[in-house]
């Protein structure tokens, strides 16, 4: 179809008062990275079209000229319903740097669903989309969290992040990540190396961080939340335990090892077993896998179980009344709505879930707010480039050391927002290549 037949068409589909369609397109994965075409299916309850997506900088600058105009202009259209709008807010980014879309009414059913725990493939029609909306606008358990971070995620900062290229020097190609909003049982983002020319930052061995490269000039940047799931599940539990170990600044896994031992002489080592025994006991962990887990008799590993759970009895406790509700409902919500079902004799994976689910949108509400402060201090001299889990990846100029590096701690370290009282602090290393990362006091 021709431009001026698209724009003939895109006008008469949202002529008069303002207008409803819905937005999807093909393949369900549209790479930038190479030379595969896609098709942008637009529809509404009178009309469809598809609109092919040649993947070249003329075509596409061309196209969100009209679109601006007809599709993405709020002073015709009301209400979008898309599935994962994300990739295609990418696509368009990738050739036009500058695309945003202005603020219409978007519903984006797979997100939505997603964190509803709902399993669906994409609607097949306007009318279908319509009609799954309508029953997710009966809550608005997901209305708060989808304004406050799935939006942000999916019409900015993932699609800087994902147009955002490391240089493969063995490949001596730009590579670029690639992400999926509510991804993850847990609500984390889902990383997946969709793209012909792309990596996993989920993944990445020493011989990929070898290999990754920023662009000329620039030096890389990481930073990552300290036990990040154990902050969280003080901030729900409320433990007085946690609490006073938090609140006296000693180094937490030392410590939770100190208490639970009784082991006066901690080293690195005790520390690391810490990692492996605590959080795994409070999400279900029994006596004979602690046991392999840490090479020792299973009665010595039952008695740790039990020191465990009567020092952090507050954690505990909020733990196993979370567990029998799962049991008793099949299912539960987490701390924002966040729903999920669990069978009776898995009503054990409950407790990781609670703890997990907040911790991963604490850390999305951070990625936010690094992302927005970067922009706004230091525009294209600093971009965060990958996210995992409870880290982030950027890049930076290297005269912006001082800056970037206070800025970022700032940013993590404040109280958060949306879970009012939490906050985490995060360990920052800097480097010239990130298989060698070094802190700087």
């Amino acid at each position: 179809m021709e431009l001026h037949d698209i724009c003939f068409y895109l006008t008469d589909m949202f002529e008069g008062e303002k207008s409803k369609a819905f937005v999807h397109y093909e393949p369900s994965v549209l790479d930038y990275t190479s030379d595969a075409q896609g098709v942008l299916i637009v529809e509404n309850d009178r009309q469809k079209i598809s609109i092919a997506l040649k993947g070249d900088e003329v075509s596409v600058r061309t196209l969100v000229g009209v679109l601006e105009e007809t599709l993405f202009n709020r002073e015709r259209v009301r209400t979008l319903y898309v599935w994962n709008i994300k990739d295609l807010v990418s696509y368009f980014r990738f050739y036009v740097p500058n695309f945003k879309i202005p603020p219409v009414s978007i519903v984006d059913i797979k997100i939505i669903e997603a964190f509803l725990g709902i399993s669906k493939n994409s609607p097949k029609n306007y009318i279908e989309a319509v009609n799954r909306s309508n029953i997710l606008q009966q809550s608005e358990r997901w209305l708060n969290v989808y304004k406050a971070i799935h939006q942000p995620l999916m019409l900015k900062v993932l699609p800087a992040i994902e147009t955002t290229p490391l240089l493969d020097k063995v490949r001596r190609e730009w590579v670029y990540p690639y992400y999926e909003i509510e991804g993850q049982a847990n609500g984390r983002l889902n990383a997946s190396n969709r793209f012909k020319n792309g990596y996993l930052p989920h993944t990445m061995g020493q011989a990929v961080k070898e290999v990754l490269q920023p662009q000329e000039g620039h030096r890389f940047l990481s930073a990552d939340f300290k036990s990040c799931e154990i902050f969280v599940l003080h901030w729900l539990s409320k433990d007085k335990e946690l609490a006073r170990i938090i609140e006296s600044g000693l180094d937490l896994h030392s410590e939770i090892y100190r208490v639970i031992t009784r082991d006066e002489q901690i080293n690195p080592t005790k520390r690391d077993k810490s990692k492996i025994m605590f959080l795994p006991v409070m999400y279900g962990c029994g006596s004979e896998g602690l046991a392999r887990q840490l090479a020792l008799d299973v009665n010595v590993s039952k008695e740790l179980i039990l020191r465990i759970n009567s020092t952090f009895s507050g954690a505990h406790d909020w733990m196993m009344e979370k567990q029998d509700i799962a049991k008793r409902n099949q299912k539960i919500e987490d701390y924002f709505g966040r729903r999920r079902e669990f069978p009776e004799q898995e009503a054990y994976r409950a407790r990781n879930f609670l703890v997990q689910a907040v911790a991963a949108t604490f850390c999305q509400e951070k990625l936010i707010d690094l992302h927005k402060t970067y922009e706004r201090e230091f525009g294209d001299d600093a971009k965060i480039v990958f996210s995992v889990h409870d880290g982030y990846g950027a890049t930076f100029i290297q005269k912006a050391f001082k800056d970037v590096n206070r800025i970022t701690k700032q940013v993590l370290e404040t109280e958060s927002k949306i879970c009012p009282g939490l906050k985490i602090p995060v360990d920052i290393k800097f480097g010239i290549k990130l298989s060698n990362m070094k802190r700087i006091e």
